[in-house]
């Protein structure tokens, strides 16, 4: 059985079976009273209620039967019925039964207290303290409020109240404890909750508490040791949050090495590596999470899930998508993992699936705005502009304060031409993005409204305290590449990269760069961190294990030319592989089929240039994103290729293109193209 206030029920159980005056002793022995409170004592509310409610019938003025049934819907969470209860048994209850009126007037307090009304709350606990003084449990409730409402002087004398009825009462110290951290007297805390550590070695809340202490004197190494004290106990959710949020860089090591003794010393408990994954994984550190969670050899549904998001930010999407798939098999009704498919599978550049992903996920819980935004998005990015204000509307009208989503939905009217609905989007951003940090957009809004001094400023703010987020950087770049200055872009692109940013199917879809997309130094840069996915080779920093694959690709011969069969965004096609070609392009027939049969969108056209075919000549031709080519079971993401103007220009494949994978060597012998790649383990 859970009750919201334990003592308080134990109060209840008290005063109705032992200490019953006499005057009322034939109301509290009817045979439903009994019944119910049977019931009450299974946690069988519904039942309990019954049992009351049939007394009530014949006894309607029974307070007893008034006063369980207040606290059985106050329980269960039906304030109003709570209410009316509480109400009516304070009105029917004896005058000379003190113990009965004390708990009536208890329990209004607690549910006038979670409705929000506060001073007759306070008026009914002083009602319930006036009728049971020596009760210590009222005082915690009211200390309790008062500490809520930042009556923080209020708050100790009823703890000290507390103490004064038994001074080895270990919560009137957690309440003078809490007092003082939210003083910011965290010596004095500390004391305090030494007292409850030392009195009830196993409360949790006496060393998490404890622990906040502690931080805020800067004493991180003792901190650490009572957060997992607290969660050794019972997985203490404030220890969880302040490992996970306050504790910093610098004692990373330290808190990792503390962690791994648990992890050794109870090997049955997985809990202790996935603490270290998910601490891993909140200081950007993804690879060594996926190696913390992969050695555990669980596949629960949580670490599956944790799996899916590292492998994610590592850029290897592939792994991602089978281990998200693996969450999603055992709980396909988890709103937050049908998410994190959706983003993998943008990722992957299947950005359609991931809209339909969306879409179910969204079923899921369609008051929640996050499907919205994320769809919103996906539909901006792919073109469809009405779709993706349709979707940010409903994002807004769900949570108002989704700052973002003004700011995207302003651009998608700007595309419109709708400027007034536009600005006031923007306006919109400006107004309640006030405080720069990561996730503020309002330098997109200032530099839209054409105030680009501000925009640099409110940039330069975050990347000031954030200066080691790669998030913070690609936005840099965004905007400097909206602003049209090319340096400044390029350079905070170069440092996101740096930083571990991997979402380069975003990269290829984000309108926000395409000033910069077509210069050369986007693209070395882009050839540079972008290895290519599953298939490609690992990245020098990568510390993973892996093996040497050799994938065979076959080709035929025509004219003399190597032709590889392969799929383009999922369109199959034959390649003319040319080892002396520096770049790949393709035909105006096959971009053209391409565009009106959803193979190719507007989002991957990137502009222009000279085309050097295999002959010498000089051709004009668009610059294409390819998002995805598979051949051989291997995949190249975000190729740049040239569509040339001539219906009778071959598709090529250039060799320094395919060698991104990977060593490239030709068997004529057997017609194959042979690349070594190394695979990740």
């Amino acid at each position: 059985m859970t009750n919201k206030h334990f003592l308080t029920f134990l109060f209840t159980a008290t005063i109705l079976l032992f200490a019953v005056p006499s005057f009322a002793q034939k109301d509290i022995d009817s045979y439903n009273i009994e019944r119910g409170m049977e019931a009450m004592a299974d946690g069988d509310y519904a039942e309990a209620a019954e049992y009351f409610l049939a007394e009530l019938d014949e006894n309607p003025d029974n307070g007893y039967a008034y006063t369980l049934l207040a606290v059985i819907h106050y329980e269960s969470d039906e304030l109003g019925q709570a209410l009316s209860a509480a109400n009516a048994a304070i009105k029917n209850l004896p005058r000379r039964d003190k113990g009965h009126r004390a708990l009536a007037h208890l329990y209004r307090a607690y549910i006038h207290e979670a409705l929000e009304e506060y001073p007759d709350a306070l008026t009914d606990y002083a009602a319930a303290i006036r009728l049971a003084p020596d009760e210590s449990s009222f005082y915690d409730g009211r200390g309790d409020l008062y500490y809520k409402l930042e009556a923080y002087d209020l708050s100790d004398a009823d703890y000290r109240k507390m103490l004064e009825l038994d001074s080895g009462d270990a919560m009137g110290y957690m309440g003078l404890g809490r007092n003082a951290n939210a003083r910011e007297d965290y010596a004095a805390a500390e004391g305090y909750f030494t007292k409850v550590v030392n009195m009830a070695s196993d409360y949790s809340s006496g060393y998490s508490f404890r622990a906040e202490s502690y931080i805020g004197q800067g004493k991180y190494t003792e901190a650490l040791d009572d957060i997992i004290a607290a969660l050794e106990i019972d997985k203490d959710d404030k220890a969880y949050y302040m490992l996970m949020n306050e504790i910093p860089d610098t004692y990373l090591t330290q808190a990792v090495a503390k962690l791994g003794v648990k992890a050794a010393g109870n090997p049955e408990d997985v809990s202790w590596p996935i603490y270290i994954a998910i601490l891993y994984q909140i200081h950007d550190r993804y690879a060594e999470a996926v190696d913390c969670l992969l050695e555990t050899g669980n596949h629960s549904n949580l670490v599956t899930y944790l799996l899916a998001e590292n492998y994610s930010q590592l850029g290897e999407y592939d792994l991602a998508l089978e281990y998200v798939d693996e969450a999603i098999a055992q709980d396909s009704s988890d709103y937050d993992t049908g998410i994190l498919k959706a983003d993998i599978l943008y990722g992957l550049g299947r950005e359609y699936e991931a809209i339909d992903q969306l879409t179910a996920t969204i079923a899921l819980a369609p008051e929640s705005y996050a499907g919205y935004h994320k769809r919103g998005f996906y539909k901006d990015n792919t073109g469809d502009v009405d779709g993706a204000i349709k979707d940010y509307t409903m994002a807004v009208s769900l949570e108002p304060a989704d700052v973002y989503a003004y700011m995207l939905r302003g651009d998608m009217y700007l595309q419109k031409g709708d400027t007034l609905l536009a600005r006031a989007d923007y306006e919109k951003v400006i107004q309640l993005d006030t405080v720069p940090d990561v996730g503020s957009c309002a330098f997109y809004a200032y530099a839209a409204l054409g105030e680009e001094d501000k925009a640099v400023e409110f940039l330069d703010r975050i990347l000031s305290e954030n200066p080691d987020d790669a998030s913070c950087w690609y936005e840099a770049t965004c905007l400097y590449s909206r602003l049209e200055y090319t340096d400044k872009a390029l350079s905070c692109l170069e440092k996101a990269l740096e930083l571990g940013y991997r979402e380069f199917n975003h990269i290829s879809n984000d309108d926000d760069l395409d000033y910069i997309r077509s210069s050369v130094e986007f693209q070395n840069l882009i050839e540079k961190y972008d290895t290519g996915g599953s298939g490609s080779a690992p990245a020098e920093d990568d510390p993973g294990e892996h093996v040497e694959r050799t994938a065979e690709i076959p080709f035929t011969r025509d004219g003399g030319v190597y032709v590889v069969e392969c799929k383009v965004n999922s369109l199959p096609l034959r390649f003319v592989f040319d080892t002396g070609a520096s770049d790949v392009s393709i035909s105006d027939v096959e971009a053209t089929f391409m565009m009106k049969n959803g193979y190719l969108s507007s989002r991957d056209v990137r502009g222009s240039s000279n085309y050097i075919t295999a002959d010498g000549s000089v051709v004009q031709g668009t610059i294409l994103n390819l998002r995805d080519i598979e051949f051989g079971g291997l995949h190249l993401r975000n190729v740049r290729a040239s569509v040339v103007r001539s219906q009778r220009a071959p598709l090529l494949l250039g060799q320094s293109v395919l060698s991104r994978l990977g060593k490239i060597e030709i068997d004529s012998e057997h017609s194959v193209i042979r690349i070594k790649y190394m695979e990740k383990l």
